[in-house]
């Protein structure tokens, strides 16, 4: 069974599973099974997932395949690349 259309970003006439529950720095949020984790955090609204050392500025997700580590985050106490890890139920993402 698919979900109706998500609203935003994501690609419009795609077909999405039922979502599941993540959460997001304590927070519940709605994610697609299977999705990078990555982009569901794009789409929820995150842009900031760290900040430099050096001066403390905002430091947003650039190329979401691996390369850049911009987009490294706490999955269940694991430090991960969000770009490299699929979304899956109940999974706990800080940062």
């Amino acid at each position: 069974m698919s979900a109706a259309q998500p609203a935003g970003i994501r690609i419009p006439r795609a077909t999405w599973p039922e979502p599941v529950i993540i959460t997001v720095n304590g927070k519940p949020m709605n994610a697609y099974p299977g999705e990078a984790l990555g982009a569901a955090l794009l789409a929820g609204g995150y842009r900031t997932l760290q900040r430099r050392v050096r001066d403390g500025s905002p430091a947003a997700m650039f190329c979401l395949m691996g390369v850049c580590q911009e987009c490294q985050v706490w999955v269940d106490g694991v430090p991960v690349l969000s770009c490299q890890v699929r979304v899956k139920a109940g999974i706990a993402v800080s940062f």
